[in-house]
């Protein structure tokens, strides 16, 4: 195929208008997938703008689209919206290829094969699929076993995601899961500390000392507009303050380059590094003592004798044990645990590495230490408490004893026995091949590629089969959707009404309202919400009743009048705007814009949303909510972590024989083009995946030259890692960004079956990861996994010998 200039410029600018354009790298479901076959250029017609939401990660930012002809040709911020005031990420910025990718699944599809298989499935209407769905849950309902439903969603806020928990909740499950590993951890250690199981939210842009352990907030935090924004204001947006950042990893993230000093430390040894920074803290009197009278618990020894924290960490968590654990110098434990007391405030960040990627709670329970010691606990910043969200909860349900029966089962994760239980849908997929407490028979997955991305990819595809009936809603066919008995086909968000919440990333609620920007979806797609609510009705009874909103508009304009009579809050709006509100509602007064409820809609839809930039610091009663009313530090639990990860071994690298025996530790990530396990299907995103490598379409392996040597490793040669569990073929990197005895792989690139641009994966990394879980928690152990490396070339070469 040739081009002239004038017709390449031309491909390339119909590319960034959302053209599709490329050559087939992979199997696509053309037979199934109607034809996205626009002009290069868009056609003539009058300049538009309108607002939107992008839902290309949790996050949720307001956007500005451009449009001509009525079809939409690029986006930008909405630079009255305070996620992200006008910016936008490569993410959203991709949204458009998203929109006219040539594989977008436009009709609905049942699979009538071999599961996995894209030739396996036939277009179908909404009728049919609605239909066969509502009689299956119908049957569970008549047999009594409500709780036989399940429902796996992503982390992200927005209203059709809440109405499929009050879909669940009516129908009398207990079922209802989000997959959200990046945020599992912190939120167990909030719930040890203050009684609250919601991740903490950083205040980044006010702190003057951030110290991070593999807390990787710039490469995949919910919302990448607003942290890069703090992080801006962290180090120069305040008249001259400018704040210090240290980071402490094995590897050094996108994150970790724009620190001001890497500490490379071991893998798995981030909370020994942070509790031993904490017993310099404390041994050398540090701490803030004013905050530990008034506002922690367990710091001295308790009545019946049982060591408080103080005694824990200068017992256990001396200089030589940490030292030698961490691989970090005495010296620089010192002088990071001094530098680190002296700020105020200072702020500690617990380890995350994904959206999707589990983290250990003994990390997370160390940067709360640490953050509890001196004072950063609710104040500017330090670590915030997300208030109650800015509507009132979900009306009660109607009495129905089948699903108050139902919903008293237990969870199929377990996630509900214990104060510390985690939601992981690996723990989901063993009860569902173990078919105990029971069997489950019909599973919705929403939002997430549980079969590609996530802590038990291999065991949740085989769960898969064991269900009778699998409901993927997806725009694209993923793992997870291949492996479905149905796809319900996804609006774009430019073709849907949006009601999104604030990202979990802010201390601030927000409500982003939008209407459909283009006037006709381009296939027969429907919003998940809307198949709950016709699902509803088809059930009738209860259900319909818990659910009697005629279709999402209705409930959208159902839930601003809702907004409209929690009085609160204002319409979004320029800094001016921000101040103002802010400034009255410090004096008890509310300025919120709006008059009525109409005038509220109204605002919204002019301005793209609604906010409450207000947050009262030190609200104790909401921020500590433990029985004792008191920040715990929770020695017993530290020590309890702390002894199981000796047993594991967490933070040893080295092994018992050579590397390529399986003794290299395994650090995956998500880049910020792929986090969340999203974006590896668009050409934008394969171009910006890591700054410092040039591959595209294909996963590599990061492991250090010395290692390499080692392993008799060149740069960029094909490499096979194998664990005990699985195998992925990458190219390998030399790089000094990792260290010594560790391999660093990215997550979510690639799909098994390829894609119209896509090759077929070579393997998926999350495959690698060893099934070992923390017995207290349930959490994945992360420092579990070990794995060997050889080079393709050199073993066909061998073995052929």
């Amino acid at each position: 195929m040739a081009f002239s200039r004038r017709g390449f410029l031309g491909a390339a600018a119909g590319a960034a208008a959302g053209t599709a354009f490329g050559l087939s790298r992979g199997r696509a479901m053309s037979r199934l997938i109607a034809d996205l076959d626009f002009a290069v250029y868009p056609p003539g017609g009058p300049e538009t703008f309108a607002l939107s939401v992008c839902r290309e990660c949790p996050g949720g930012c307001g956007t500005r689209v451009r449009c001509i002809g009525g079809r939409p040709v690029k986006l930008d911020g909405n630079p009255l919206h305070p996620v992200n005031a006008g910016r936008l990420c490569p993410k959203g910025q991709a949204a458009l290829q998203a929109l006219y990718h040539p594989d977008r699944i436009l009709r609905p599809l049942r699979r009538e094969g071999r599961r996995g298989d894209p030739d396996s499935f036939r277009p179908a209407d909404w009728d049919e699929a609605l239909a066969e769905i509502g009689v299956r849950l119908g049957l569970l309902r008549k047999q009594g076993r409500p709780e036989a439903l399940g429902l796996l969603r992503g982390p992200d806020a927005g209203l059709d995601e809440a109405l499929a928990g009050r879909f669940l909740a009516a129908f009398g499950s207990p079922n209802d899961l989000v997959q959200h590993g990046g945020s599992e951890a912190p939120a167990l250690a909030a719930q040890a500390s203050q009684g609250i199981r919601r991740a903490p939210v950083p205040d980044l842009g006010e702190a003057d000392l951030v110290l991070s352990f593999a807390g990787d907030f710039l490469d995949c935090p919910d919302s990448p507009v607003l942290m890069t924004r703090a992080f801006g204001r962290f180090r120069r947006g305040r008249g001259g303050r400018r704040g210090r950042f240290i980071y402490a990893g094995s590897r050094e993230s996108l994150t970790a380059s724009a620190a001001d000093e890497w500490v490379p430390i071991r893998p798995g040894s981030e909370g020994l590094l942070a509790l031993g920074i904490a017993s310099v803290i404390v041994a050398e009197g540090l701490y803030d003592r004013a905050f530990a009278i008034r506002h922690l618990a367990g710091f001295e020894d308790g009545p019946d004798g049982s060591p408080g924290l103080r005694r824990l960490l200068l017992t256990d968590f001396g200089l030589d044990r940490v030292s030698a654990a961490t691989g970090v110098p005495v010296n620089w434990i010192l002088r990071i645990a001094r530098e680190f007391a002296a700020a105020r405030p200072g702020l500690a960040l617990g380890p995350r590495s994904g959206q999707q990627l589990a983290a250990s709670l003994l990390g997370h329970l160390g940067a709360a230490v640490l953050n509890g010691l001196c004072g950063s606990i609710d104040v500017a910043g330090g670590v915030l408490t997300a208030g109650p969200g800015p509507l009132p909860a979900w009306p009660d349900l109607p009495d129905d004893p089948v699903a108050a029966a139902g919903r008293g089962r237990a969870r199929l994760d377990r996630a509900a026995a214990g104060e510390l239980a985690a939601a992981d849908p690996g723990a989901l997929a063993a009860a569902i091949l173990a078919e105990e407490p029971y069997r489950l028979e019909a599973l919705f997955v929403l939002g997430c590629d549980p079969a590609w991305v996530g802590p038990a990819p291999e065991a949740f595809a085989a769960a898969m089969a064991k269900v009778p009936l699998v409901v993927a809603f997806a725009s694209l066919p993923d793992r997870t959707a291949l492996l479905a008995d149905w796809i319900l086909p996804l609006p774009h968000a430019l073709e849907t009404w949006a009601c999104h919440f604030g990202p979990a990333d802010a201390a601030f609620p927000v409500v982003s309202l939008a209407r459909p920007v283009l006037t006709e979806p381009l296939g027969d797609v429907r919003p998940a919400g809307e198949v709950f609510l016709e699902l509803a009705r088809r059930l009738g009874g209860p259900v319909a009743e818990a659910l009697p909103w005629p279709g999402m508009p209705e409930l959208i304009r159902d839930q601003i009048g809702r907004l409209f009579a929690a009085r609160r809050g204002a319409i979004i709006g320029t800094a001016f705007d921000e101040a103002w509100v802010r400034l009255m509602e410090r004096a008890g007064w509310w300025a919120p814009g709006y008059r009525s409820e109409e005038e509220l809609w109204n605002r919204m839809l002019e301005t793209g949303g609604w906010w409450d930039p207000f947050y009262d610091h030190q609200d104790w009663q909401r921020v500590l909510r433990t029985e004792s009313g008191r920040f715990e530090l929770r020695p017993d639990l530290i020590a309890e972590l702390d002894r199981q990860a000796a047993l594991r071994g967490a933070g040893r690298v080295e092994g018992e024989g050579a590397a390529g025996d399986g003794s290299l530790a395994v650090h995956l990530f998500e880049p910020l083009a792929l986090a969340g396990g999203r974006g590896a299907h668009l050409p934008f995103l394969q171009e910006i995946l890591d700054p410092d490598h040039q591959e595209k379409w294909e996963t590599w392996a990061e492991i250090h030259p010395e290692t390499a040597a080692e392993l008799d490793i060149r740069d960029g040669e094909p490499v096979e890692v194998r664990s005990g569990q699985g195998s992925v073929l990458a190219r390998a990197r030399l790089t000094e960004r990792v260290v010594p005895g560790l391999v660093a792989l990215p997550v979510g690139q690639g799909v098994p079956h390829g894609n119209h641009w896509t090759p077929a994966a070579d393997g998926n990394p999350c495959a690698l990861l060893a099934p070992a879980r923390e017995a207290l928690t349930g959490l994945p152990d992360a420092a579990a996994t070990r794995a060997g490396m050889v080079g393709r070339e050199r073993r066909r070469m061998r073995q052929e010998a």
